[in-house]
């Protein structure tokens, strides 16, 4: 397989993979494990940087922003007793 083939396989699995949350760092911080996000997080860089570097910088950056929101989310609500979805 070509190159360019490998990019264009990457970025049809990326986007697919983008379309669930998870994959994006939206996770249940109350109930879920950082650690299991961890290794979502290097197996998605992985197919990110098979695209472009570009890719994977912007990446990075949302699955970084969206982890870090769902753990406040969920340390809020663990603070002021509310039940987190």
């Amino acid at each position: 397989m070509a190159d360019e083939e490998k990019k264009v396989a990457y970025k049809i699995v990326f986007d697919d993979l983008c379309k669930i949350g998870l994959f994006t760092g939206k996770y249940d911080a109350a109930n879920g494990n950082e650690h299991y996000m961890y290794g979502v997080s290097v197996v998605m860089e992985f197919i990110a940087m098979g695209i472009s570097d570009e890719c994977h910088n912007k990446f990075d950056e949302l699955f970084i922003k969206n982890m870090l929101e769902s753990e406040n989310k969920a340390k809020s609500e663990e603070k002021d007793g509310t039940p987190s979805e």
